[in-house]
């Protein structure tokens, strides 16, 4: 579980975890529209992955262990970020994954990292800091703002429990596929602009600014 809470307020990772977990409950607070559109990015680009490594989503087995992490946040450049056993992610072309970062904008990304920061472990004798946790905002960090210093959240002692990319991919597909379906004309509304509801939800121009003048029935 990454940590939740930033100088003792809810980070938007934390409103996701903590609505994920209220079974049952079919509507999304009013309010959590940064919350929603971080469901939405984490499901679009975890899929993307899948289907560029043809894999399908599965969920993840549980592991508990208990981290401390570093009093405060750090910043280190974002290419110095990794992540462990990526496997045949390394050796073969991900033109979907790829395609969809460079077509995201920057703002979004920049506002992902601070909805998500990334969580490392104690930087490696080559100064690579790998993730165990908020993995998306991690590879956007990497493969969008490589020579960029961006703020992380690091752990006190390493651990050898974190999970390859490809793994967690498939478990934040298979757990939010089912919410982002069921939200995502909402998503749709909350998208700042027709580019990003596009990205997001697949929608056309025509369709986002019928939803936003409320013209969609």
């Amino acid at each position: 579980m990454p940590p939740l809470k930033s100088g003792g307020r809810p980070l938007v990772v934390g409103q996701v975890h903590r609505l994920l977990s209220r079974e049952g409950e079919t509507r999304w607070p009013k309010g959590q529209r940064n919350a929603l559109l971080l469901v939405a990015l984490s499901y679009q680009l975890a899929r993307r992955l899948l289907e560029d490594l043809a894999l399908t989503p599965q969920p993840l087995a549980p592991r508990r262990w208990r981290w401390k992490l570093c009093p405060g946040s750090e910043r280190i450049r974002a290419g110095e970020i990794v992540w462990s056993g990526l496997g045949s992610a390394k050796a073969r072309p991900l033109p979907r994954t790829q395609s969809f970062l460079a077509e995201l904008p920057e703002g979004m990304v920049l506002e992902a990292l601070a909805w998500a920061p990334p969580v490392v472990q104690p930087a490696d004798r080559d100064g690579a800091s790998c993730v165990v946790a908020n993995y998306v905002s991690a590879l956007l960090a990497r493969q969008r703002l490589a020579d960029r210093m961006v703020q992380v959240r690091r752990l006190q002692h390493a651990t050898s429990l974190q999970r390859p990319l490809p793994e967690i991919c498939q478990g934040i597909v298979h757990v939010l596929e089912p919410v982002y379906e069921q939200h995502r004309r909402r998503i749709t509304e909350l998208a700042p602009n027709e580019v990003l509801a596009h990205l997001l939800t697949g929608c056309s121009r025509a369709q986002y600014f019928r939803l936003k003048e409320g013209r969609d029935g």
